[in-house]
């Protein structure tokens, strides 16, 4: 997968919010996982491999036919 199907994924298969305390939010549409925390690099950064682990594995194809 390359970076510019990476963000499409990651995109189309997540939410991401910024909360009160100014820490960064970043969860799974289908509620599979989600991550939380102050450092926002390494926020995305575990958001980007649990997405990974679970598109490798089919997770995402209903969420991605829809295009």
């Amino acid at each position: 997968m390359n970076q510019m199907t990476e963000d499409s994924v990651f995109s189309k298969c997540t939410t991401t919010k910024l909360l009160k305390d100014g820490a960064l939010k970043i969860s799974c549409k289908k509620g599979l996982w989600c991550v939380s925390g102050s450092n926002r690099l390494e926020v995305v950064r575990e958001a980007y491999h649990y997405l990974a682990q679970y598109y490798h594995d089919g997770e995402y194809d209903s969420l991605l036919k829809k295009e």
